[in-house]
């Protein structure tokens, strides 16, 4: 082996093997909350992984294939729950409306930008997570393609502002609070495609044990709104969390949600490279395809774009 071999070998094995010991702590999502907040980055390990295997291969460095392959299957394995979960997602053809969940940043200064995005997307109902008493005059300049809104509004950096084609009935809200407010509403709207129920939420950022606690709190609170729903149901909003979380999958498959993406919707400024927090779901025969994830727009978040159909 040269020294250019073996010095590449020792920085494939530390850079493998500290990714892997975090691949493998993130395996206990639902117990810890540095735990959970590793895992988040379970698809960050995964590729990373690949690309160690590969570099590895070249030079045939067996201990950094041996811990960049476990590396992959580690992070595999945590990352295939949420994967077979959407194998299993209903079809359904027929009319559809357009639904977008967007975390704006209520800090924003390009509101602007956003609203003309919006209003060339032209959706029966959007979420604008983070959106407040800032967004008072955006909401209002999109009356006219969007008349009916619902404002659940905070002075911090959460609220949610619901902008609708048709009317808002039976509007429900759940505030937990704690460190912070963190909002959930939830309101039926009756669209082309039938009665739908929808529940927009931004929740907790997994950084402390007072915050995971919440988050697993909020999400059974998505479990039961969606069981006690004789409507088909779309929950939509900023979850704070990936898919493939224990907590999060758990909820997913015992109450048969489904639409989850694995594309990254934050941080915007990383594209690609970023991680999926922010989601579109649904279920009591609600059914959401052709997710797409929209383009920065000043915002530390990209946009979810879905077709809604519902069974009939």
């Amino acid at each position: 082996m040269t020294p250019r071999q073996r010095f590449t070998s020792v920085l494939f094995c530390f850079m493998a093997g500290t990714a892997l010991l975090c691949s493998v702590a993130g395996q206990f999502s639902g117990t810890f909350w540095i735990s959970n907040l590793l895992a988040q980055f379970q698809i960050w390990a995964f590729f990373g992984g690949m690309l160690f295997f590969a570099i590895a291969l070249v030079d045939f460095l067996k201990p950094a294939l041996v811990l960049s392959a476990l590396l992959m299957l580690s992070s595999g394995y945590a990352i295939s729950p949420v994967i077979l979960h959407e194998l299993n997602a209903p079809m359904v053809t027929g009319p559809s409306v357009k639904i977008i969940n967007y975390n704006v940043l209520s800090t924003s200064p390009h509101q602007e930008v956003i609203a003309a995005w919006i209003r060339e997307q032209q959706p029966d109902v959007i979420a604008l997570v983070e959106g407040n008493y800032r967004w008072a005059d955006t909401v209002a300049g999109l009356k006219d393609i969007l008349p009916y809104s619902l404002l659940l509004d905070s002075t911090g950096n959460v609220g949610i502002i619901l902008l609708s084609k048709y009317p808002l009935q039976n509007q429900q809200y759940r505030q937990m609070t704690g460190p912070f407010f963190w909002p959930m509403m939830s309101v039926d709207i009756d669209l082309p495609v039938g009665l739908t129920r929808f529940i927009i939420a931004h929740s907790p950022t997994p950084v402390s044990s007072e915050n995971l606690r919440m988050g697993r709190i909020q999400l059974r609170g998505f479990g039961e709104l969606a069981d006690a729903s004789e409507l088909p149901v779309v929950l939509m909003g900023d979850f704070n969390t990936t898919p493939w979380t224990r907590p999060y999958i758990d909820v997913m498959r015992e109450h048969q949600l489904y639409g989850n993406k694995l594309t990254a919707s934050w941080p915007s400024g990383m594209y690609a490279f970023g991680i999926p927090i922010d989601q579109i779901v649904a279920g009591k025969g609600a059914v959401v395809s052709n997710i797409t994830t929209g383009p920065t727009h000043y915002s530390d978040h990209r946009a979810r774009v879905a077709e809604l159909r519902i069974i009939r």
